[in-house]
């Protein structure tokens, strides 16, 4: 489930739960494929990742720099998986803010989708909060509960070719905090960064980005792409319209075979 409120680096979160999630099901699809090694963020290590044997994600270690103190790592994230290869559990480590470290029970129906995904709190095993996720055709709705009451619904809409084109994300304790994203101009390249929901992730790259929050005001960006000879992505350039800068994702790349 994404939070309740729009990330001020959206793009930098959405690529990091997207590559998570697109690691591990392109293990199954695409056995001449490539991992994810590193990513770099503006020529700093944002995300370092770890496999098995049989090519699944099982570690993902998260660096921030901090001024004047170099690379500091943040956070990791442990996967687990159960006898029929689909993801079990994640554990969270969260170095900054040890109280929030968490861990995320999967859980599926008898067609092997994913339904369910409970978290709790690491130390004390309490629940923190509980998603449920279904799917509908061309639109997939997950809702989140807290103490039995439904807190964030977000409602995702396909288009037909496999790529998440919409989301839009509802809090009912604070409208306030509504919002909604678009995914525009995808690529017809294998996807590095795209949006994922539930056990769908776009099967492209989107090269527009639109952020519209509850008042209307909106954020827009562009992202262009440079690919490997296999079409897989290895760098990201993103530029939000309005701002002269431009941020520069890096992807380091290693063959399964």
């Amino acid at each position: 489930m994404k939070n309740n409120y729009p990330p001020k680096r959206w793009l930098l979160c959405c690529l990091a739960f997207s590559l998570l999630i697109s690691a591990c099901k392109k293990d199954h699809d695409d056995a001449k494929g490539y991992m994810v090694k590193e990513i770099y963020f503006n020529n700093r290590l944002f995300q370092a990742n770890e496999y098995d044997d049989v090519h699944r994600l099982i570690k993902a270690s998260h660096y921030s720099t901090m001024h004047g103190q170099g690379i500091a790592l943040n956070s990791v994230d442990s996967f687990f998986y159960n006898s029929d290869g689909r993801e079990q559990m994640v554990k969270s480590i969260d170095y900054e803010s040890p109280s929030f470290s968490s861990k995320s029970i999967f859980s599926y129906n008898s067609d092997g989708r994913l339904t369910e995904v409970k978290s709790y709190n690491l130390s004390a095993n309490t629940l923190l909060h509980d998603d449920s996720i279904s799917y509908s055709g061309l639109i997939i709705t997950e809702t989140q509960m807290q103490n039995g009451n439904v807190t964030n619904t977000t409602t995702y809409t396909l288009s037909t070719d496999g790529n998440i084109v919409k989301a839009v994300h509802h809090n009912l304790a604070n409208i306030v905090n509504d919002y909604t994203e678009e995914w525009t101009n995808y690529d017809d390249k294998i996807n590095s960064g795209g949006p994922g929901a539930g056990d769908v992730v776009s099967k492209n790259n989107p090269h527009g980005y639109k952020l519209t929050l509850q008042g209307g005001n909106t954020q827009q960006y562009e992202m262009g792409y440079f690919y490997n000879a296999a079409g897989y992505v290895k760098e990201q350039l993103t530029h939000q319209k309005g701002f002269p800068s431009l941020d520069v994702y890096r992807y380091v790349l290693v063959p399964k075979y």
